[in-house]
Parts: structure tokens; C-alpha cells; sequence
């Protein structure tokens, strides 16, 4: 029970023992101490089901900040499911709401005193009065345990990411809600289901990359992105086939910044999907200016993360844009990365049977992961594209390799790319082996929007 119901409660009950006493004294009419005892009772009556529902529902942010900060001991959680979207393509949708629903059910038998607050569908903050840590540890494992009840023959685990964190109560509550999100960060670093504590020296790192996050999310809001475009060419006629859209990250300096710097931590933050649907809406509006335009451009490849691969309305928002833009199913050509062990494949396989008919999809860096044997049975992949380590490595053994490669994917019926072929000889030796596309430094650099239409015109 929060303190503003307990104050809600005192108020009915003095006002009913003054009532009580007025009419004793026959201070009150009959009629007056009727009316108000059934007034004070209905009152009761409300407030109870109110908390009764509160066991039930959400508290706000504001609930929460309230009772976290008028209490002098309580500590501070958060914790989520991992993989939550992978578990909801597993499981269902109506599943996985169960299971949410049992967590926070779990969280309040648990932990009766806690304020819950819900930052995300399966992500939850809340604070509460226990404080030891050896009864906090075995609260998560309880917790863990009742969830992991709904695993079916334990191939797909549902499992539980947790921080907490023992406040400095000279700090504000938003410097509070920072810590605890480190803590739960922190805990994602662990394969296994784990639970990690706010301890300032040992997250140092932490609180490093989430200065670069924030950066990030800033560059994001102000739109601080570059599309470049990375021309593809025929390997015998030498003609441009298409491109690549290629983003790039603009600091408030200047200077443009890789994206082997700045996607890994959109990786690790839920951002990259939003990256991944900039770029292609970008890339659509693109198409559609040279269209207008009837400049001939090809097939324009962009990148797709596997966070977007399980975004339950990636299609949706793909054909409402592709219809918007005007965009037909050889304009755009969707790259895939296959993975390491582990990683998802089953889910990149599954997006190319389903949606391969209807999108045009390439499987990028090629040969690289653990499952390229299995994305060639995919029949519809249209464009295998050939890592740049293929290239790179001059020894007999790997000219074979990539020899061997390239046999394979035509005798399969696919359209080959090498990327990254920056010199003569190995433009000659993908030429002698009849790979079909090349894309390097060797015939162009990525250009800016306008510096590629020039090419293109030209």
C-alpha cells in the first residue's frame, strides 16, 4: 500500500469517527450522519478496489519516483526478457503475453511492496524495500524459475536479464534511473541468465559507451546521417548494374565516422532497426527522385540487420513504403549477413522463404558464417555476395577456394558479387572465373547522392 493511500484511508477514518461522535452528541441530524457514513463507506469501498487493481496494473514513472525517493530504504530494479522478439516468433504473440503477464504477477507476489513500472512491453523498473542482496539474488532466481515453466522442451530458453542498484540519496532520480540501466546492461553482457549490481568501478566502460549511446541517439534525432552509394559493375562489359547505399555517421565536427564504430553500439541498443528503416526510406525516396528523373540506375542494395528481420511489422511498414515510393521488386535488393554459429540463422532462413518471392534478397558477405551451405539451398536468393577475404587471400588454396565458390553459385542459379576488389589482378582472375558483378575501389569509391547521379547521366 503506497503511502498517499494510507494518508487517503486516516482521512475516511477520522472523518468517520467525527461523525460518529457529532451524532453520539446529537451534534448531527439522523438524515446528515446516514448520508455521510454511506459516502465514507462508498469511499472505502473505492479505495480498496483500487488497490487491489494496483496489484494488477501499472504504476507511472511518476508513482514510482514518489516512492522511491520518499523512502530512505529501497533499491532500485530492472530487469527484461531476452530475446523477447525471437521468443514471440517462437511461441506466438498470445504466449508470450502470458508470460509477461506472469512475470509481473511473479514480480508483485514477490516483492509485495514494489511500485512496478512498465518501460517496455517486457521490460520493467520497480522499487522496493529489500534490500539484502543474498534476498534480492534468490527473489530473481524464483522469478527466473516460474517463467522458465512455460519452455517447451527447453530448445528455445526464456530467460531473465536483471540490474539493481542502492541509491545515493543525494542524487536525483534521473541520475538514479542512469545507474540502474547500467547495472541491467551490464547484465546483457552475459551469455547466461544473470543479475548484476551498480558498482561504479567496475563500470567504467559502461558508463563510457553510454556517453557514446547518448551521442548516438543525438546524431540519430538531428538526422546527422550520409547515404553513400557504392556503384556495382558488370564484370565483362564493365557497365554500372546497380549500387550499394552505404551509411555513414557525420560528427558535429565534420568528420564522417564508420559505421564499425558507431552500429555495434546501435546493435547493442535497439537502434539499428531505426538506422535500418532510415536507410531504406532514404534509399526509396532516392529511387523515386531518379525515376521522376528517368535516369536508369539498376538495383540499389541495402543493408538488413537481423534485429529487423525479427520485427514482427517489418512487411508491413516495407510495402506501405515501397507502395508510397512507387518502388518495384527489382529496385531494391535487401542484403542479408549470414551469421556465426547460433546467431539466428533459422530466422534469416525463414524471412527468404517466406518474403523471397516477394523482395529481391541478397546473402552478404558470403562464406564468412557457419551456415552458407544451408542459405544456398534458400532457392530464393537472387545474389550471392563474396566476402572481401576471398579476394584478399593470393595463396593457390584460396584462388580455389573462391574458384569453387563461384562455380557452385552459378551452377545453383545465383548472380555472384565480389566486394571489395581494389587492384588489377584481382579485377583479371574474377573475370577469368566469370563472377558476374564486381564492387570496389578498383572501379569507384561510395559517392555522395549527387556525385552518383553525375556517374549515372553520364
Amino acid at each position: 500500500m503506497k503511502n498517499r493511500d494510507l494518508a487517503i484511508l486516516f482521512i475516511i477514518y477520522i472523518g468517520m469517527m467525527a461523525n460518529l461522535i457529532l451524532w453520539y452528541f446529537n451534534a448531527v441530524s439522523e438524515m446528515f450522519f446516514y448520508i455521510f457514513t454511506a459516502l465514507a463507506l462508498a469511499a472505502l469501498f473505492v479505495l480498496t478496489l483500487t488497490i487491489i487493481l494496483s496489484r494488477t496494473t501499472d504504476d507511472t514513472l511518476a508513482n514510482l519516483k514518489y516512492n522511491y525517493m520518499s523512502s530512505t530504504k529501497s533499491v532500485l530494479v530492472e530487469l527484461d526478457i531476452n530475446n523477447f522478439r525471437m521468443l514471440t516468433l517462437v511461441y506466438g504473440v498470445e504466449k508470450m503475453n502470458e508470460v509477461v503477464s506472469q512475470l509481473k504477477q511473479s514480480i508483485l507476489y514477490i516483492f509485495p511492496d514494489a511500485t512496478l513500472y512498465t518501460k517496455y512491453t517486457d521490460h520493467f523498473i520497480f522499487c522496493t524495500h529489500v534490500t539484502d542482496k543474498k534476498d534480492i539474488k534468490n527473489a530473481f532466481t524464483e522469478i527466473q524459475r516460474k517463467i522458465k515453466e512455460n519452455e517447451v522442451d527447453n530448445i528455445f530458453s526464456i530467460g531473465l536479464s536483471c540490474g539493481v542498484y542502492y541509491p545515493n540519496y543525494k542524487e536525483d532520480f534521473e541520475q538514479a534511473l542512469d545507474n540502474v540501466y547500467l547495472a541491467f546492461k551490464n547484465s546483457k553482457q552475459s551469455i547466461k541468465n544473470s543479475i548484476s549490481f551498480y558498482e561504479p568501478n567496475k563500470l567504467e566502460g559502461l558508463i563510457e559507451e553510454n556517453k557514446n549511446i547518448k551521442e548516438t541517439i543525438n546524431h540519430i534525432l538531428n538526422k546527422n546521417f550520409q547515404i553513400y552509394y557504392q556503384p556495382k559493375y558488370d564484370t565483362k562489359t564493365k557497365n554500372i548494374i546497380g549500387s550499394e547505399a552505404l551509411i555513414r555517421l557525420v560528427a558535429e565536427t565534420g568528420e564522417v565516422i564508420s559505421p564499425s564504430v558507431f552500429i555495434p553500439i546501435a546493435e547493442k541498443n535497439g537502434l539499428v532497426t531505426y538506422i535500418d528503416r532510415y536507410v531504406i526510406k532514404q534509399v526509396c525516396i532516392f529511387i523515386n527522385k531518379l525515376k521522376k528523373e528517368n535516369i536508369k540506375f539498376g538495383t540499389i542494395s541495402v543493408n538488413l540487420s537481423r534485429a529487423s528481420l525479427t520485427d514482427d511489422d517489418l512487411i508491413d511498414f516495407l510495402e506501405k513504403l515501397f507502395a508510397r515510393y512507387g518502388i518495384e521488386k527489382n529496385d531494391i535488393e535487401l542484403e542479408i549477413t549470414e551469421g556465426a554459429e547460433g546467431q539466428g540463422n533459422n530466422f534469416v532462413q525463414d524471412f527468404i522463404e517466406v518474403f523471397g518471392n516477394k523482395y529481391r534478397i541478397a546473402i552478404d558477405d558470403f562464406g564468412t558464417g557457419y551456415s552458407s551451405l544451408e542459405f544456398l539451398k534458400a532457392s530464393a536468393v537472387k545474389t550471392i555476395k563474396i566476402d572481401k577475404s576471398f579476394i584478399d587471400d593470393k595463396s593457390a588454396s584460396g584462388r580455389k577456394i573462391l574458384t569453387n565458390l563461384i562455380e557452385l553459385a552459378k551452377e545453383l542459379k545465383y548472380e555472384t558479387i565480389c566486394e571489395g576488389v581494389e587492384k588489377q589482378e584481382d579485377y583479371d582472375f574474377l573475370k577469368k572465373i566469370n563472377c558476374d558483378y564486381i564492387q570496389g575501389f578498383y572501379f569507384s569509391k561510395p559517392l555522395q547522392e549527387n556525385e552518383y547521379i553525375e556517374l549515372l547521366k553520364k
